[in-house]
């Protein structure tokens, strides 16, 4: 969890600022490193969540760990489709689409974590 923690408040800078930490991407948007915070923070929500979720599985029903997750991973697929959108836009780089790779691991992940918990309820 404390990663998760780390990991939003790095992302903040870019989020807030709209610039990089001084990388090669002079000539990309502002709302380019927006939505690379934007991500980031989403990445460290998700950590923290499932950190929580493992820490009390015991206490929480199992629709509040469902609806926490499907909110994360709806928020998630949403800032990898506009930093697709941004990307394409742009044209920044020529892999404009590793990122779905990552919302589709991310995903999955996510409900791999689920399927684990009601194999532990049942």
């Amino acid at each position: 969890m404390v990663l998760g923690v780390i990991l939003i408040l790095l992302s903040l800078h870019p989020l807030i600022t709209e610039q990089n930490y001084g990388g090669r991407l002079r000539r990309a948007p502002g709302m380019y490193f927006r939505a690379v915070g934007s991500l980031g923070a989403a990445l460290g929500l998700l950590i923290v969540w499932l950190g929580l979720v493992l820490d009390f599985a015991d206490k929480l029903p199992f629709a509040v760990i469902l609806i926490g997750g499907l909110v994360i991973m709806i928020g998630e697929v949403g800032i990898v489709a506009w930093m697709m959108v941004l990307l394409k836009r742009y044209r920044l780089f020529r892999w404009e689409y590793v990122g779905y790779g990552f919302a589709t691991v991310s995903g999955s992940f996510l409900l791999a974590v689920m399927a684990f918990r009601l194999v532990l309820e049942i």
